[in-house]
């Protein structure tokens, strides 16, 4: 019957889709980057402001009241995007902090994103609206750009994107953010940053292939059933 040929169409559909989903969710995972670890210099311990975060490095006084942050991880790339002040490093502008992201692998960077999670402290989070991002000894300024649920209220965060900029094609395992702009009364927040990769020419070619491949087999399967 109709139905019945229909309900074939469907059932055979779906397992092409499910496994073009596939396909494009591993190309997406190999372009993942993981930050190994970071540096901080120029920053304020934690409880500064009342906010607390973590870190397993070395924090060295600098003799200025303030401190640089070497060879660990901590809040920054734990994976956990804070809901309050806790597990969440306040900055100040005035200190001119740069921060050091170490890479597991070499990839051109896509994107950069930095979440200061929601608080019930005031408007810091998502304040920043720009940044100077350096890879391989080339520097770019880059204004960022907020996103996420709450970001009327200023509470949300801050996507930094490389496309169309000369860090664009630099393949790197270390990228440093520094300069910050923005903030909220000269102070902003991290609780945590990401880094996407442009996925390399060969996953683009993969992704393609099983576009195009999903394509016959929906024409092939058609032809069949009807």
């Amino acid at each position: 019957s109709f139905l019945h040929l229909t309900s074939e169409k469907i059932m055979a559909n779906k397992s092409i889709i499910i496994s073009a989903v596939a396909l494009m969710l591993s190309v997406d995972a190999q372009a993942a980057v993981t930050i190994m670890s970071y540096d901080i210099t120029n920053a304020q311990t934690s409880g500064f402001g009342g906010w607390t975060h973590t870190y397993t490095g070395t924090i060295t006084p600098t003799g200025f009241g303030k401190f640089n942050y070497s060879g660990g991880s901590g809040t920054l790339n734990d994976g956990f995007i804070p809901t309050s002040h806790i597990d969440n490093q306040l900055f100040s502008l005035g200190d001119n902090s740069t921060i050091t992201l170490h890479l597991n692998t070499f990839s051109a960077i896509g994107t950069i994103n930095i979440f200061g999670g929601e608080t019930e402290y005031n408007s810091v989070p998502g304040t920043l609206t720009g940044a100077t991002i350096t890879i391989g000894g080339t520097s770019v300024a880059i204004n960022s750009t907020p996103f996420g649920p709450t970001c009327v209220s200023n509470l949300c965060n801050d996507n930094f994107s490389l496309a169309g900029t000369s860090l664009a094609d630099i393949a790197t395992n270390t990228v440093s953010l520094s300069n910050f702009q923005g903030g909220w009364s000269q102070y902003y927040n991290i609780g945590e940053i990401t880094v996407a990769a442009v996925p390399e020419p060969e996953e683009w070619a993969m992704m393609l292939m099983g576009f195009g491949l999903v394509g016959w087999q929906v024409k092939r399967k058609q032809g069949k059933i009807a």
